[in-house]
């Protein structure tokens, strides 16, 4: 019988798609870069996703790739890279700005409540994640602050024995 289900929090319950999208583009207006069209944001993402597949194969630190992505990316749109860390610190502000639910997500964990234990595992940043928990899944099925803590196994086994390294645990009770 299944009693825990870890869910991951962008891109299976929440649409982190939007809310990247969302960001981007605020954060273009706000440093005066001019429009940032959709093709620009799939140019983003790629080097996004570049960048963090290089930390979990332990080719680059959390730090290098936070700015290391907007650096690249914005010196690929002929802008400034040396605004690569101010533009990173914006965005993860901007990143919590937009939270929706993908479809079936808020439904399937309501219906999982009270039924099995539910809690959220990210590789996402705690200073954006944590407000991002507030604003979806804590307002809308009343649960309590995110702790920094994964329950142990039956077994035993402590967090680090099974969550790849570079996650970030956030025990919720849904």
């Amino acid at each position: 019988m299944i009693r825990t289900v870890l869910w991951d929090l962008d891109g299976t319950l929440l649409d982190f798609k939007a809310s990247e999208s969302a960001a981007i583009k605020k954060c273009f207006e706000i440093f005066g870069f001019g429009e940032c069209t959709d093709e620009m944001v799939a140019r983003y993402s790629a080097v996004n996703m570049r960048h963090w597949e290089m930390l979990e194969r332990g080719e680059r630190t959390r730090d290098e790739i936070l700015c290391g992505r907007f650096e690249e990316f914005l010196t690929s749109c002929g802008l400034d890279g040396s605004a690569a860390e101010a533009f990173n610190l914006e965005y993860e502000e901007r990143l919590t700005d937009t939270v929706r639910f993908l479809p079936g997500a808020k439904e399937t964990v309501e219906a999982l409540r009270g039924r099995v234990r539910q809690c959220v595992v990210t590789n996402g940043n705690r200073l954006v994640q944590y407000p991002k928990l507030r604003r979806s899944i804590g307002s809308s099925t009343g649960c309590s602050s995110p702790r920094r803590s994964v329950p142990r196994s039956r077994r035993g086994l402590s967090s680090t024995e099974y969550l790849p390294p570079w996650a970030t645990p956030i025990r919720r009770r849904i």
